[in-house]
This record gives structure tokens, C-alpha cells and sequence, in this order.
């Protein structure tokens, strides 16, 4: 696994930064599921509707479950489609002896600091796909499988990422502008300095501060819940616009990911994503830069991480769009979050 470069800037302080298509909402509107893979569904007792109420915990229990369409649209209307299936599972005794992550420690530019304990918890997950829809008759191929288990960062999955959603919203609406950043080593005085300085005009609470932290190791955790996933990276692959030659020579390959917030953060119909109606639900932009340059762009739904939606880190939805060729992009859409014994 590539090391993330830990810098998160929040576009809402930077001039002219935003993602290019003005359709990035309406294209993580429903898409219905094609006749193969609801059929795969049934056959595999794998559930394509209803996410249970939310919890007031930070439980995850074996028999959890999460369920996401994936859909890729490109030029001339063709749309493929994968199901992921996960559920967690109780850790075996070999699991159970591995000793859990060290926290893991954040330092603000804006002078804050913040430790993020790391709580393992067990998964496994299944890829299934692809699926195409066919007007042919007969019956269709069995799509591939792939399977695997893995752990998970209940406890950084559990910081979320609406409450930094919802800064980024409220910072957006202010006339001030500068940059923030945050890394795992502390910043000089002078860097601490300016970062005060800016945070008091921008009025920036603690409580926002903290959140905006927290939305790295949720970031993280979540894109190692992508990666974990069988087949899933190199889907994504398809329509991630690599570095250049150049840089690629320059830098011995991809030397540093970068994840930097984009401006538009706003507020989402919960009901539109099947949760009730009190549910906080935000959506964002991110861009994911190789090297440091811009290579795929990103926009996430986010609500709070409580069961079933804690394995997740609240994401209900995201969308993936090369930076240039937008004609070609990806969507996942949670369906289905049931807890283990609801019925």
C-alpha cells in the first residue's frame, strides 16, 4: 500500500478550487440495479434494500452487514455494474492475539493536535461482477467472485466525516481565505503563528478544528476498506488519470497521494438516500492528487458513522470522474446496511 501524504487543505480557504462538473450531484442519483446482478443477489442471499435505523453506539458486531452498487457509465450510454457485499465476522484466535495499531497522531497548522486511537475490528467482503445488461436470451454467465478478510479501524471509521462536512459548509459561507493543513509531525512557530492568526478571523471553533482532523484517519480508513476490496482498486484504475511520464521518471514512480478538500460542500435530502428524515446528510468534493497533480475527482455522501453505517466511516455515496475525460465516471451507493438480527 502507497503511504498517504497527510495533507488535507481546506479548499473553502483557497481561491478557485472546485470540481469541473456541475452534474456531480445528479449523477449520484438511484440507478436500478441490471436483471444479472439482482438475480446473483438473490441466489447469493445478499440484500439490495433497507438500511436499518441508525444506533446511538460505536458497535460493530459480527453479522453486520453493508451492501453497494457499483456502477461505471461511460460514452454511448453503456453502464456496467459490481456488488460489494460486506459483513462483519468474529475475529479468530490468531486475529485476536495481533496487537492493535499504534494511535495515530495529528498535528493542525492552526496549532491544535489530536490522537486517534486504533480499534481493529474483522471483515470480510465480497465482490461480485461484472454485470452488463444483455437483451439476449437465455440464461446469463455466473459473474466472478472474489472474497477476502481483512481489518477494519472501527476507531477511525467511527470519527466520521459529516461533522468536517459541516465545518467545511459554515467556513464556505465567509469571505476569508487562506490554507490549512495538517500533518504527522508538528509545525515550526512561525507556521503555528500564521495558522492562529488565520483561524481567529476565521473563527474557527475547536470543535471544528477537531473535526476537520478527524476526517483524515476516516479518509484513510475508508480508502483501506476500498483497497481491502477484491477487484474494487483496480476498477477505480480505469478512470484514475496517472501521473505523467515525466513525473512518473522524476519521482521513481508515485512517491506521495494527496487528498485536498474541494469548495462546494452542502446538505443533502437524507430520505434520498433511505435515512430518516433527523439523519445529517452532506456531500463534498475531494481530489486525489498523484504525485501533485490532480488525478481523479471525487465527491462523497456522508452522514454519521453509527451502526449500521459504522464499517463505512457514514459514506452512503461517492463518485469518481477522471479530471479531464468526464464522459467516463464511477458511482457507489450504499443500499442495503442491515444490523445483525434485525429483521
Amino acid at each position: 500500500m502507497y503511504w498517504v501524504a497527510l495533507y488535507l487543505l481546506a479548499a473553502v480557504l483557497l481561491r478557485g478550487t472546485g470540481i469541473c462538473a456541475s452534474n456531480a450531484v445528479a449523477r449520484l442519483n438511484p440507478v436500478a440495479p441490471c436483471a444479472a446482478l439482482v438475480a446473483a443477489a438473490q441466489a447469493s442471499k445478499i440484500p439490495l434494500e433497507q438500511i436499518d435505523a441508525q444506533t446511538g453506539t460505536d458497535r460493530l458486531d459480527p453479522g453486520d452487514s453493508i451492501t453497494g452498487l457499483i456502477t461505471m457509465f461511460e460514452k454511448g450510454g453503456r453502464r456496467t455494474q459490481w456488488l460489494l457485499y460486506l459483513e462483519v465476522v468474529a475475529s479468530d484466535e490468531k486475529e485476536k492475539a495481533q496487537k492493535p495499531p499504534p494511535p495515530m497522531v495529528l498535528y493542525s497548522s492552526f496549532g491544535g493536535t489530536q490522537t486517534c486511537a486504533s480499534v481493529p475490528a474483522f471483515a470480510v467482503v465480497r465482490t461480485l461482477g461484472p454485470f452488463v445488461d444483455s437483451t439476449k436470451r437465455g440464461k446469463p454467465a455466473k459473474a466472478p467472485e472474489k472474497t477476502a478478510r481483512f481489518a477494519l479501524n472501527k476507531g477511525f471509521l467511527g470519527l466520521g466525516l459529516h461533522h468536517a462536512a459541516a465545518a467545511f459548509r459554515s467556513l464556505e459561507q465567509g469571505p476569508i481565505r487562506g490554507s490549512w493543513g495538517v500533518k504527522h509531525t508538528p509545525f515550526n512557530e512561525a507556521e503555528v503563528a500564521k495558522g492562529r492568526e488565520l483561524a481567529a478571523r476565521l473563527k474557527i471553533t475547536p470543535d471544528q478544528e477537531r473535526a476537520l482532523m478527524s476526517a483524515i484517519p476516516a479518509l484513510l480508513s475508508y480508502f483501506e476498506v476500498v483497497q481491502n476490496a477484491p477487484g474494487l482498486s483496480d476498477i477505480l484504475y480505469e478512470i484514475v488519470d496517472l501521473p505523467s511520464a515525466w513525473s512518473l521518471v522524476r519521482n521513481a514512480g508515485i512517491k506521495s497521494i494527496g487528498l485536498r478538500f474541494g469548495k462546494g460542500a452542502g446538505e443533502s435530502s437524507a430520505a434520498s438516500w433511505g435515512l430518516a428524515e433527523s439523519a445529517p446528510v452532506y456531500d463534498f468534493p475531494l481530489f486525489l492528487e498523484l504525485n501533485e497533480q490532480r488525478a481523479l475527482n471525487l465527491k462523497f455522501v456522508v452522514t454519521s458513522p453509527n451502526p449500521p453505517l459504522l464499517a463505512c466511516a457514514g459514506v452512503v455515496g461517492m463518485l469518481a470522474e477522471h479530471p479531464v475525460d468526464t464522459g467516463k465516471y464511477l458511482t457507489l451507493r450504499i443500499v442495503s446496511a442491515r444490523i445483525a438480527g434485525k429483521k
